[in-house]
């Protein structure tokens, strides 16, 4: 379930920490951090719009959303995203595989592998 790890290099004499002792050294390590704010590029308003008009229509198109209230669900989807708080990258990474999907979901004789 971790989602990112880290080392603290010790000492070859003692190179082991117990639990406790990782955890003191990691909390004092993070506390002395300098920290800057990144500079994203945010996508503007047409841009998210975008993401979630695709991403609606493709989830309709699939079965998830039902055809006559697919805003029913697709509220919390909406927030879920918001929450994600995507930049211009990540959005335009989103747009893609989406793209890539309809295409899969519209090209069925080329899903098949040719070679096998």
């Amino acid at each position: 379930m971790c989602q990112h790890t880290a080392a603290i290099p010790t000492n070859e004499s003692f190179p082991t920490m117990n639990l406790a002792q990782s955890a003191c050294v990691f909390c004092y390590e993070l506390s002395s951090i300098e920290r800057r704010p990144v500079a994203r590029e945010m996508p503007d308003a047409a841009m998210i719009e975008r993401v979630h008009q695709r991403a609606r229509d493709l989830l309709v198109e699939v079965g998830f959303l039902h055809e006559h209230k697919p805003d029913r669900i697709y509220e919390d989807v909406r927030a879920m995203v918001a929450r994600a708080d995507l930049d211009w990258r990540e959005a335009t990474i989103v747009l893609g595989m989406i793209r890539q999907i309809e295409w899969k979901l519209h090209h069925p004789a080329e899903r098949e592998d040719p070679s096998a």
